[in-house]
């Protein structure tokens, strides 16, 4: 079992639920109660993205070492 790609996809994860809880904190301090709130749907896009962005750095990090 490739154990290096699990801690890569868990580290990714962990990055996008502390976003996503972050910008929910955010967004219930200014008021806002929906579910699909501006805030909310923002938050869950640059978590997406930034986690994928950390997964793909991790991923080309470890291919750099091991073409070494």
């Amino acid at each position: 079992m490739n154990y290096q790609r699990i801690i890569r996809i868990l580290v990714a994860f962990l990055v996008f639920l502390g976003i996503v809880l972050i910008f929910n904190l955010f967004a219930d301090f200014i008021g806002e109660k929906s579910p699909t709130g501006p805030v909310k749907i923002f938050s869950w896009l640059c978590g997406s993205i930034i986690a994928f962005k950390i997964f793909e750095t991790m991923n080309k990090d470890d291919e750099e070492k091991s073409g070494e």
